[in-house]
């Protein structure tokens, strides 16, 4: 099967993209994967989004060439003009936009997944929502709409070694984008009402700020070079996100067999023998993860670590979207 794949290379979108394209290679399938380098788009809000010139005309010719288009929304600017531009090639649309219930950050998720539903449920034969919060939204709009987790190589997310990092356990953490919808703002201000320990890695437009907000309990360490080493170092997992789609952290936090705290905007992927549901305020994010500080986190790491490993294997994955892909080409 030859297999255009057309998508933004950022953050969890790209990490999964990379590895999807890795693994159909493995399968035997040929594979272009085209993104916002390529099309050279001008990066606006700190990558949140690209723009470009020309880009929709190329895609539509690289697709003539190929079995199959997969696009993983959002990308670049070409996005809003590919519905109108004759694609040739049955196209399979992943809507990887986080979303939530009340924040705007929430609130402009979901109107965008219900737009790109709209604007490609006449050229899209199968969508595909990693979240369940998605999957919904889009169903309102195409008839084919299938849940498929965003995968993750268990061999290499795994418990091991840590290291220390400065601090007295149990340590909670937090590694990824620091931008203003993760919320990263309530967890700290958690941390310092509830006395817990906590260590953030990532970047982001927020990085200076919460460097500033350090304290004997709390380190920001910038950019984690290597992420399972990260996980490894820590007893619990935060994601304190105003909005999320199917967030690969948490799901790379379990495969280390560390138990998670999630907003309620994943509360589909939390469940209570491996985690626990807070809020988007300091207290009820600092009243959950004092509950799970009683709890015995060992064996609910385990728990996470099982749960990730029967259902996100990239074996499992890549079945689920070389189905998609066929039933796509036979409509």
């Amino acid at each position: 099967m030859d297999v255009l794949i057309y998508a933004r290379l950022v953050g969890g979108i790209g990490t999964h993209v990379t590895d999807l394209v890795r693994e159909l290679e493995r399968r035997g399938h040929s594979v272009t994967l085209i993104s916002q380098r390529e099309l050279r788009g001008r990066e606006v809000g700190n990558g949140f989004y690209y723009l470009d010139r020309g880009g929709a005309e190329r895609i539509v010719r690289m697709a003539r060439r190929h079995d199959i288009l997969h696009i993983h929304h959002y990308a670049t600017s070409s996005e809003l003009l590919l519905p109108r531009k004759g694609v040739e090639a049955p196209v399979v649309s992943t809507v990887h936009v986080a979303v939530g219930d009340g924040n705007v950050y929430g609130m402009v998720g979901r109107l965008l997944t219900h737009f790109i539903a709209w604007w490609y449920s006449g050229i899209s034969r199968v969508f595909i929502t990693p979240g369940d919060a998605a999957g919904e939204i889009v169903a309102r709009h195409h008839g084919d709409v299938r849940c498929i987790r965003n995968g993750l190589n268990v061999d290499v997310y795994k418990p091991g070694e840590g290291r220390d990092l400065g601090l007295e356990p149990p340590v909670v953490g937090y590694m990824g984008q620091l931008r203003p919808e993760k919320n990263l703002l309530s967890l700290v201000r958690a941390a310092r009402k509830y006395g817990f320990n906590l260590v953030i890695g990532g970047k982001g437009p927020l990085y200076h700020r919460l460097r500033a907000m350090e304290e004997k309990n709390i380190k920001v360490l910038g950019f984690v070079e290597d992420p399972v080493e990260f996980y490894n170092s820590i007893d619990l997992y935060v994601l304190p996100s105003y909005a999320e789609n199917d967030p690969l952290t948490l799901a790379e936090a379990m495969a280390c067999g560390v138990p998670v705290v999630a907003s309620r905007c994943v509360a589909w992927a939390v469940r209570n023998d491996y985690g626990c549901v807070c809020g988007y305020d300091a207290d009820s994010i600092g009243r959950a993860v004092m509950r799970m500080l009683e709890r015995d986190l060992k064996e609910m790491g385990m728990r996470a670590r099982d749960v990730v490993v029967r259902e996100r294997r990239w074996d499992i994955v890549v079945n689920k979207i070389l189905a998609a892909y066929r039933d796509a080409m036979r409509e």
